[in-house]
């Protein structure tokens, strides 16, 4: 089981996979910019474990409705 309690916001480098995770979890949105910075979190190639878990958690949770993505031009096709 992935623990996300072991760090507290405070803590958590804005540009990492488990801040825009935990930010997407607690609000139930993920913006825009938070799921491009995502991707290219991604696309770079060198998440941890722990980063892929925190990313098919996000998944999940946007496939059940637990999450919402706002639209922005341009960023309609952006999947990760």
């Amino acid at each position: 089981m992935l623990n996300l309690s072991s760090a507290t916001d405070n803590s958590l480098r804005t540009d990492s996979v488990e801040f825009f995770v935990r930010n997407a979890l607690s609000s139930g949105v993920l913006s825009p910019a938070a799921e491009t910075q995502i991707h290219r979190l991604l696309e770079r190639g060198s998440l941890s474990d722990r980063d892929r878990s925190l990313v098919a958690i996000l998944r999940d949770a946007i496939a059940d409705g637990c999450i919402h993505r706002e639209n922005a031009s341009g960023l309609a096709g952006l999947r990760f």
